[in-house]
């Protein structure tokens, strides 16, 4: 029974798999007309980042799973079969424990199957996950001489690869910014 209590003690401590690895993501900021300046704005301050096109680069933290995270089931069936077998082979008094071993060790084997792809089924899903208080939020700024300033959010990570700001000339109407 102890080595069964240690098992689950194991597989219970195997639970959060995936870790938090850095991460960079690049966006392409483009701007109509082209050339003008962009500008980054984030806790840190402005950040120039010259004339466009202009490249914003922001590393974040996001969970990943290991490559490796296959062996969770196979090694809890193993270590939850071996465990279930010298088991019922140290308890059973008959002529044959194996066939109490045998049966035991199947259970067991089953039940840290079923354990071992719960575990990694909860890794798998957090693969790429970003921890709600690790995202980065900046304010991307485009300006040009004759032009009204454009200032857009942008949310690392993000799907977005490119972005496209628009600047309308002076004294025309403010118009929303492309995505």
């Amino acid at each position: 029974m102890r080595r069964a209590s240690i098992l689950a003690l194991t597989l219970s401590l195997t639970t959060g798999c995936a870790t938090l690895q850095t991460t960079t993501q690049k966006v392409r900021v483009v701007t109509e007309p082209a050339g003008a300046q962009v500008s980054v704005l984030d806790e840190n301050g402005r950040k120039d980042l010259g004339a466009s096109p202009a490249e914003v680069q922001r590393s974040y933290e996001a969970y990943r799973c290991s490559s490796a995270v296959w062996l969770i089931p196979v090694a809890a069936a193993l270590v939850g079969g071996g465990a279930g077998f010298g088991v019922a082979y140290a308890t059973t008094a008959r002529n044959s424990p194996y066939d109490a071993g045998w049966n035991n060790g199947a259970l067991f084997a089953a039940v840290g199957l079923a354990i071992g792809i719960a575990v990694a089924a909860e890794c798998w899903m957090k693969d790429g996950v970003v921890p709600e208080h690790k995202d980065v939020r900046l304010l991307v700024e485009a300006s040009q001489e004759g032009r009204q300033s454009v200032r857009l959010p942008l949310l690392v990570p993000s799907k977005v690869e490119e972005l496209k700001l628009v600047l309308p000339p002076l004294g025309a109407p403010a118009a929303e910014p492309a995505k």
